[in-house]
């Protein structure tokens, strides 16, 4: 799983009562000894998503670059994906469109940055929202998941303007500011992304607060309230060269 969907993972099992599976199973990527796992509320829904994340993600790839690695990536995939579908079918029609959506931004080199962080927070809200057992449940996870899926966006086009910038790749911070703003360590460009990112954080974390947290707090705690604030002023203290 992907970092974005074990913590859809943790979220999900820590709003639920049911204690874990302990067992012991061979591994697919290592057969040979078995190993120790856990399975909790939420692993099925968190791996669909991530198979849905990650076939689109190849799909947009074949599609855009013409990707053979891609490509034949994407038939591996191929069952999983539909069988998670299938069984989710309001997150993968939200996926799907998201991702259309950013893929279209991007052709038309969008550089309005709530326009564009937007489709992808609008993708979270929809897969967090997926966790909640009542109407209340499902407007609060959406919203943190909102304003995680905004954090997690501009996050990394800010991190990743330099980069961008010597490929000449798509980045919505280059696309207002212009490329000569890569190497830049400060000005508006950085001002701008701070208020965007630790806005985004305030409102994150207001909604997780709302939350009837019951297992796993610590661990959510430690990753909302300290780890994405220390990354955001990490990603925000960098020059414009890479790291």
């Amino acid at each position: 799983l992907s970092y974005d969907c074990t913590f859809l993972y943790i979220l999900g099992a820590a709003l639920e009562d049911s204690i874990p599976e302990y067992a012991k199973k061979r591994c697919p990527v290592s057969p040979i000894r078995k190993r120790g796992f856990a399975r909790d509320h939420g692993a099925e829904y968190a791996a669909a998503v991530n198979v849905l994340l990650a076939a689109d993600n190849l799909r947009d790839k074949v599609k855009d670059d013409k990707n053979l690695g891609a490509g034949a990536m994407l038939l591996a995939y191929r069952g999983a994906y539909r069988k998670a579908g299938r069984k989710y079918p309001q997150a993968a029609a939200s996926i799907g469109e998201a991702l259309e959506r950013l893929s279209q931004m991007e052709r038309e080199k969008e550089d309005n940055l709530d326009k564009v962080a937007d489709a992808f927070a609008g993708m979270l809200r929809d897969i967090f929202a997926g966790l909640g057992k009542h109407k209340d449940e499902e407007k609060v996870l959406g919203h943190l998941g909102y304003n995680l899926g905004r954090w997690i966006y501009l996050a990394d086009a800010y991190h990743d303007r330099q980069r961008d910038a010597r490929k000449g790749a798509y980045n919505p911070f280059l696309c207002r500011y212009g490329k000569d703003a890569a190497e830049q360590s400060g000005g508006e460009m950085k001002e701008t992304a701070a208020f965007s990112l630790n806005s985004s954080l305030h409102a994150a974390c207001a909604a997780y607060d709302l939350l009837e947290i019951k297992k796993h707090k610590e661990i959510l705690d430690n990753i909302l309230y300290s780890g994405l604030y220390k990354k955001t002023e990490q990603i925000l203290k960098e020059s414009g060269k890479e790291t």
